[in-house]
């Protein structure tokens, strides 16, 4: 058996060997590119949900500041009352519909304001996800780099003049 043969045939295998450290390597930079990508979009829509969570708070508190001035108008409506005594009993029934009503607004802004605590939470935890998904990509990339690095080391080593490489 010819030395150099079995060398030349060593030769071609590390060289296929390198052809297929590459292309992984070029599948691991696209895969990383598309993670990145989806970190992206995931930190894009975490903002969208954040401003949306502050226009839901904002609302709310114009909703309680709307209670707070209804109330103010039943108790002004209730001191009237007293004053005027024949329309007392229709003046303090409309007085409690408006009380009532003005509870119910409270009690609803509370919600709104519950609901928009809730999604800015969610809001949060959504932009702290997309975070690790931007770290993750970033390593995933990092790790390409290193495998890219790698094949091309080997693609040198294996263009290097027989005697040299061995």
């Amino acid at each position: 058996m010819d030395v150099g043969k079995v060398v030349l045939d060593v030769a071609k295998v590390v060289l296929d060997v390198e052809k297929v450290v590459l292309d992984v390597a070029k599948v691991v930079l696209d895969v990383a590119k598309v993670v990145l990508d989806v970190a992206k979009v995931v930190l894009d829509v975490a903002k969208v949900v954040l401003d949306v969570a502050k226009m839901v708070l904002d609302v709310a508190k114009v909703v309680l500041d709307m209670a707070k001035v209804v109330l103010d108008m039943a108790k002004v409506v209730l001191d009237v009352a007293k004053v005027v005594l024949d329309v007392a009993k229709v003046v303090l029934d409309m007085a409690k519909v408006v009380l009532d009503v003005a509870k119910v607004v409270l009690d609803v802004g509370k919600v709104v304001l519950d609901v928009a605590k809730v999604v800015l939470d969610v809001a949060k935890v959504v932009l702290d996800v997309g975070k690790v998904v931007l770290d993750v990509g970033k390593v995933v990339l990092d790790v390409g780099k290193v495998v890219l690095d790698g094949v091309q080391h080997c693609h040198h080593l294996c263009h290097l003049p027989i005697t040299t490489a061995f």
